[in-house]
């Protein structure tokens, strides 16, 4: 007599290695996931899987398809400039069940260079598209604000006499970057 067809396996596929953080503007990240069968906990090698990524400002994920290694194992490697968002997938096939990562979130935080002098401070900003600097100034224990630009095509931003003092620079969020503070410094 016909024997009834074994249903499909469970899987679950989970974040092994990376975590999400926020990231300075160009640093290198990574993650890994592992494909295992629920019930045994085998580890599920040459299995098709995709790695799911979104861009800020992307409202959508744009998948790869992809293989498991014979460990089960899927990587990605980026170095996102705005906020990224990772998970990785395996589709239903005939023998497994479908099953996806939890999302992982890289929130990008604008990277900043700061150069002061006598008066001055030029703020360079990377990305450059579309961030406000807003100067602030220590009086006492409070942060006052000086000023606010909008960086050049080429992510400067020059404030110019300048009171000698304690200083630090705060970066708006944008569709692509979150807000950011950097630490105090000191103008002459």
């Amino acid at each position: 007599s016909p024997t009834a067809p074994a249903s499909p396996v469970a899987t679950a596929f989970r974040v092994t290695k990376g975590a999400g953080r926020p990231v300075v503007a160009g640093t290198s990240v990574s993650l890994q996931g592992t494909l295992t069968a629920t019930r045994t906990g085998a580890q599920l090698g040459s299995a098709p899987a995709e790695v799911c990524v979104r861009t800020a400002p992307a409202a959508t994920f744009r998948c790869t398809a992809t293989t498991t290694s014979l460990g089960g194992v899927v990587a990605w490697n980026g170095t996102p400039t705005a906020s990224t968002w990772v998970y990785l997938s395996h589709p239903a096939t005939a023998t497994t069940k479908a099953s996806r990562t939890a999302t992982v979130a890289f929130p990008v935080v604008s990277r900043v260079t700061l150069r002061a002098g006598t008066g001055t401070v030029t703020a360079t900003v990377g990305p450059a598209a579309g961030q406000v600097v807003k100067l602030d100034r220590l009086t006492g224990k409070t942060w006052t604000l000086v000023t606010g630009k909008t960086v050049s095509r080429a992510g400067q931003a020059s404030f110019t006499k300048l009171k000698a003092g304690t200083y630090r620079v705060r970066i708006a969020a944008t569709s692509s970057t979150v807000a950011s503070t950097s630490s105090g410094f000191r103008v002459r």
